[in-house]
């Protein structure tokens, strides 16, 4: 077997993409028009979108096997000449180096230059009726096909986010509901919130009950899409949104007796959004998931990096959100968790809460300092809410004055002001021990 290898730099040049086009961060292909639609955002924030025709292409092998099994184009070179200048297809012998895999491998290029479509149709025109993706004949074996958007990209050796130095630079739109419940034919979405990198921030919320709910709910949710088209950004993006959020929403229209591809704008006037079973591989493990597709926006799930780290990384034990952002050291440090059937609560009481860095909790009266002349064991328990304070020891000992009344309490901290629970002399900080204490 002869040794075959390809310059690093070759290797280097296509995965960055030979062409120098910036700013590309979307592709979509039209199969109708044969059509790549590029969206692009510029640096000043514009948005745009140009079009360009696809030139399709497929890796093969040697047909000869198949067009006499299957009599393709009655196996009559005139025939498959001329079908070939009908469809627009070219082939192409690549280079192989008398490489033993690459000799009985894909050694064939097959462009076509009206499409995709077309070029699938070049073989079922030719008695390949099930088409290249054939399994029970084995035909897909003999073929290496890209979806039209990679063959753009290889084809044409442009990149997505080329231009950007700082992928914050992307506009990100993410997006959480808060619902009711977990079953959408049952619970009721209270809750939309969305955000942007770009500063756009808003929260649509819903009546769960009495002869508003159903209207406040539709609403908030065509609020949802138009705030969607309102921005237009590159990436929308939710965490567990593929197999929670976005079914939420779906289910909830269909109960609701809504239209969501009325409500939904894609990018494209007769686009319309959808939704699609896919898996995504996950170390040595697959998963199933519903992706949600709308013409012009990448619609991506977050949990999905965090899942694929989570493959690569045993000591991650969860991708949760919440076990995330503290794995990763990125959780606000005033960020209080509240249990998911306590969210619409909170919510809808209404009341100001304001965040306690003593107890790590938020609370309902604004944090202040108070000073009182006289307190109680009874009075500490009765205010949960607040904290109190007391002269303690470096023993924390003792149970006299501010101590006896306040030590042990969950919402009471004693502050070190002497070394013993005394009156000896001892017991007592000098100046010079003061002055070096730090609380």
């Amino acid at each position: 077997m002869s040794e075959y290898k390809i310059p690093i730099e070759q290797v280097e040049k296509f995965l960055l993409g030979h062409d120098d086009e910036k700013y590309i961060v979307n592709l979509e292909y039209d199969n109708k028009t044969n059509l790549i639609h590029k969206f692009k955002q510029l640096p000043d924030g514009t948005k745009t979108t140009e079009t360009e025709p696809l030139k399709a292409f497929l890796w093969m092998k040697n047909l000869n096997t198949l067009k006499e099994r299957f009599n393709f184009y009655d196996n009559n070179p005139l025939k498959i000449k001329l079908a070939r200048e009908q469809f627009g297809i070219n082939i192409t012998s690549l280079e192989h180096g008398e490489h033993e895999r690459l000799t009985d491998g894909y050694k064939y290029l097959l462009t076509c230059d009206q499409g995709h479509d077309r070029m699938l149709e070049f073989f079922r025109k030719g008695g390949f009726y099930r088409g290249i993706y054939d399994k029970t004949n084995d035909i897909n074996t003999y073929f290496m096909i890209l979806p039209p958007v990679e063959q753009y990209l290889v084809s044409t050796g442009k990149r997505l986010y080329k231009g950007y130095e700082d992928y914050n630079d992307i506009e990100k739109f993410v997006f959480d509901l808060e619902t009711t419940g977990l079953d959408p034919e049952t619970s009721r979405i209270f809750l939309i919130g969305c955000k942007t990198n770009k500063g756009f921030e808003v929260l649509f919320d819903c009546e769960t009950e009495g002869d508003n709910a159903d209207a406040t709910e539709v609403a908030a949710i065509a609020k949802f899409f138009a705030a969607i088209d309102y921005v237009k950004p590159a990436i929308i993006a939710g965490y567990n949104s593929a197999n929670f959020d976005w079914n939420f929403i779906f289910k909830r229209c269909e109960k609701l007796g809504v239209d969501i591809e009325s409500l939904a704008k894609t990018l494209k006037e007769d686009s319309k959004i959808t939704n699609k079973d896919q898996i995504i591989k996950l170390g040595g493990d697959v998963e199933k998931f519903t992706q949600t597709n709308m013409f012009g926006y990448s619609v991506i799930d977050i949990i999905h990096s965090s899942r694929k780290a989570q493959a690569i990384d045993s000591s991650m034990k969860s991708a949760s959100l919440k076990y995330v952002c503290k794995y990763n050291k990125i959780a606000k440090k005033n960020r209080v968790y509240i249990k998911g059937d306590k969210i619409g609560a909170y919510w809808k009481n209404n009341k100001d809460y304001y965040f306690n860095n003593i107890t790590g909790l938020y609370c309902e009266k604004k944090p202040s300092i108070i000073t009182m002349d006289v307190i109680t064991r009874d009075y500490v328990k009765d205010n949960p809410d607040m904290v109190f304070i007391f002269g303690d020891n470096d023993e924390r000992d003792g149970m006299g004055g501010q101590a006896g009344e306040m030590r042990g309490e969950r919402n009471a901290i004693g502050i070190p002001t002497k070394k013993k629970p005394s009156a000896t002399d001892d017991s007592y900080y000098t100046n010079h021990q003061l002055r070096l204490v730090s609380f």
